[in-house]
């Protein structure tokens, strides 16, 4: 796995991996996103570079997860998490992310320093 600077670390991505790891579809997280297709496969093309992991593979009708997505995604606070549960549109979330990526990257921290 390549070493992570956290200064540099887009933290939209994590944001994107989080919807991924529940749909475990580019298209369905798209949508959930409000994003293109397109966006969301080079978001994940992003992630994977940056953790040098392939994150999801496509196995049947939904994208399986390797071992270290597993492991990461138990890393994210739960209130980051939540976010997605819940019916409020992208725009709506964004002070509510900002606030919310910084207390997430120092939880993954560990998981991402591996």
């Amino acid at each position: 796995m390549n070493e992570i600077d956290l200064r540099r670390f887009d933290l939209n991505l994590l944001v994107v991996f989080d919807v991924l790891m529940i749909e475990r579809s580019v298209t369905r997280a798209a949508e959930r996103l409000g994003r293109t297709q397109s966006a969301v496969s080079h978001s994940l093309s992003r992630l994977r570079e940056q953790f040098g992991d392939p994150l999801l593979v496509k196995g049947g009708l939904r994208m399986q997860p390797t071992a270290f997505a597993l492991d990461l995604i138990e890393q994210a606070p739960q209130k980051t998490r939540f976010v997605w549960t819940t019916d409020i549109l992208p725009d709506e979330l964004a002070g509510y992310i900002d606030a919310q990526m910084t207390e997430a990257t120092k939880a993954m921290k560990p998981a991402l320093e591996r």
